[in-house]
């Protein structure tokens, strides 16, 4: 299993990893629609798309930081909120991709598009994501694997047999779809 500070690490590194994709194409108006604060996967993408920007000299914008809560219709929310400000944003990092096709949704019913108008990132690579329009660019994280990791372990302590502590580094890639180009 991996330990608890070793998968807050890599959720910040593979956060910080899409934020700076949509910097590398030339976005510097990024919101960003997090997961509840409270809990460490809101918290850990909140910090590192902040820190990312910082990174990159760009100014954190609090008007520019929405809070979700994981699911499509606070994405949804999110982004009208977004969209209603005087400067809007040319880019959205999503906490997750439900809240994501929430904003896609939103931007669409404001008469924009994706990623004409607004280009949108995912976190998760749910298989909604790539059938989304546009598809989902998104973090991939081998959800499956790591159910299946951990259910082993569980069954294991279950059965009272004691499981073998092994960390086990599962790897994530950037997925480029259509919902995100490059900044003109």
């Amino acid at each position: 299993h991996l330990s608890l500070r070793r998968q807050r690490q890599m959720c910040i590194r593979d956060s910080s990893k899409a934020v700076e994709y949509l910097i590398k194409l030339g976005h510097r108006k990024i919101a960003h629609i997090s997961g509840w604060n409270y809990v460490a996967n809101g918290k850990d993408r909140l910090y590192a798309y902040k820190n990312t920007l910082k990174r990159y000299n760009i100014k954190v914008r609090k008007d520019y930081i929405v809070e979700g809560d994981f699911t499509e219709i606070s994405g949804y929310n999110a982004m009208k909120k977004l969209l209603e400000l005087k400067e809007r944003p040319t880019a959205v990092f999503a906490a997750n991709d439900l809240m994501a096709i929430g904003a896609i949704k939103a931007i669409r019913e404001k008469g924009l598009s994706v990623p004409e108008d607004i280009s949108i990132i995912g976190f998760d690579d749910i298989p909604l994501a790539s059938y989304a329009i546009p598809p989902l660019t998104t973090v991939h994280q081998p959800i499956f694997q790591m159910g299946y990791e951990s259910a082993k372990i569980l069954v294991k302590l279950i059965t009272t047999q004691k499981p073998k502590v092994e960390s086990q580094v599962m790897e994530t890639t950037l997925v480029i779809r259509n919902s995100t180009r490059q900044q003109n």
